[in-house]
């Protein structure tokens, strides 16, 4: 009988066997925990689960029945039941800054940027009283009820309908089509963390403790909360199920709220968070040189406590270790922009686009957005564009020195398109300026990259371009 079974069947026992012990029996604290919850369900007028609940991860004990009578509505069983999340997210500014969220302002940016998501219910910001942007819908700005709390980005709140969360900063630079497909890769992982900005944690061996670094390296293991997706099921755990010890230590720092969420989501899952696409700065600079809260030197020193704090409290390091990034189907390949469907992606720290929008934007302008460079470029004459090409000579040497020949005319053919020169025009200037920068030497950019027409896109007056380098 023993020797029927087929050696599948044996590993899928295995496996369920590990899943039990782990989250019922490999510690006192968890069966103590199990058996009172089991007493808990057997009480009359007290909700239970399934078999579903209890034999498949993340458990009972971390499925919360007060949250929903429906399993539908948890990020672990869609797959088992066969359904999806709803087509729909939540974004939820926190802001921290304070100020008016006037035209310039990123909060004032960031909204519109949201806004102008196809798959937006509700944008919920924090702030009490904030202009809201003329193009967006006044119906999908809610406005939770205040509090001085850090953790207040995280709490279950009645205007937080769909599954999805999108966590945001007020100083964030996302475009929409990085919130387009962070939301279409979060619906593919509907149980993690799925974002922008990522850290990591190391155990230093010198002082005996953990370790947080923002530096980049080929691996990662939290993705923080200033410009993420998450499922609202992790608001309801973070707000009622943490131990208070934890809570304390965020209200008394006043940060590692995001860190927090990551420890808290690892441990459910068992798995780490998701990085997309290759942006590196996420937040704006303050205008004149001020600082922000998150660029204090006490600010790293507090994260690095608390580590080791919710380390302590959770009795082992539940954050993992993950070097997946994911970007758009075709991101960067040599091949027609109308076969991509994120395009504004590829141009984020394109400096040199976003040089010439602001040069031509209206005075006293600080910094343009990539949603708002195209339409800016776009209505300016022939010869304002041009002027641009010619007033920064140094560029050209500096970036080809640097071996950077390839991005940087990527960046200029996107920007001839917009700005409606015709190719033999632009081709006659762009040679020009190269001549004039590398006198006598070969015109390196022209060996490095062949631009070829593809296509008009009617509407928007944007040439498109396939661009195959050699």
């Amino acid at each position: 009988m023993v020797r029927s079974v087929s050696a599948t069947k044996v590993l899928a026992l295995r496996q369920q066997t590990q899943i039990l012990w782990e989250r019922y029996f490999s510690s006192i604290e968890k069966i103590v925990f199990t058996t009172l919850e089991i007493i808990r369900e057997r009480l009359p007028s007290q909700p239970s689960r399934d078999g579903l609940v209890w034999n498949s991860s993340p458990g009972a004990l971390l499925t919360l029945p007060h949250f929903s009578d429906t399993l539908h509505h948890y990020p672990f069983y869609y797959d088992m039941l066969g359904s999806q999340p709803d087509n729909q997210f939540t974004a939820v500014i926190y802001s921290q800054l304070g100020g008016p969220a006037v035209s310039t302002s990123p909060l004032y940016r960031l909204i519109k940027n949201v806004a102008r998501s196809l798959y937006i219910a509700r944008v919920s910001n924090t702030a009490a009283e904030q202009q809201v942007p003329s193009a967006v819908n006044q119906q999908q700005v809610g406005r939770p009820a205040s509090s001085t709390s850090i953790s207040q980005r995280f709490y279950p709140h009645p205007l937080i309908q769909t599954a999805a969360v999108l966590s945001l900063d007020e100083d964030c630079l996302l475009t929409t089509d990085e919130v387009d497909f962070a939301f279409a890769v979060w619906k593919s992982f509907p149980d993690r963390i799925v974002g922008y900005p990522a850290r990591s944690h190391y155990w230093d061996d010198a002082k005996g403790t953990w370790g947080y670094t923002s530096k980049w390296t080929n691996d990662y293991s939290i993705v923080l909360t200033g410009a993420a997706f998450y499922h609202r099921y992790y608001n309801f755990l973070y707000t009622h199920w943490l131990s208070p010890l934890l809570h304390k230590t965020v209200e008394q720092s006043q940060n590692c709220e995001d860190i927090l969420m990551n420890f808290l989501v690892s441990h459910v899952t068992r798995r780490p968070p998701i990085k997309v696409t290759q942006r590196k700065q996420y937040k704006e600079q303050p205008p004149g040189g001020a600082r922000s809260p998150w660029n204090d030197p006490d600010h790293f020193i507090q994260r690095q406590t608390c580590l080791n704090t919710f380390a302590a409290v959770f009795g082992y390091m539940p954050l993992l270790r993950s070097n997946m990034r994911l970007d758009p189907v075709l991101f960067k390949d040599p091949v027609s922009n109308l076969r991509k469907k994120y395009r504004q992606i590829e141009l984020v720290g394109s400096y040199w686009f976003q040089f010439v929008a602001e040069k031509l934007a209206a005075p006293g302008t600080r910094t343009v957005s990539l949603d708002d460079a195209v339409p800016i470029i776009k209505e300016k004459s022939l010869e304002d564009t041009v002027s641009i090409i010619s007033e920064k000579p140094s560029s050209v040497n500096d970036i080809i020195a640097h071996n950077k020949v390839t991005r940087w005319s990527t960046d200029i053919l996107v920007y001839a398109g917009t700005s409606g020169l015709q190719p033999a025009v632009f081709r006659d200037r762009f040679v020009t300026q190269v001549n004039r920068t590398k006198q006598n030497q070969p015109i390196a950019v022209l060996h490095h990259v062949r631009a070829i027409i593809s296509g008009y896109e009617t509407g928007t007056r944007t040439w498109l371009w396939d661009l195959s380098v050699f």
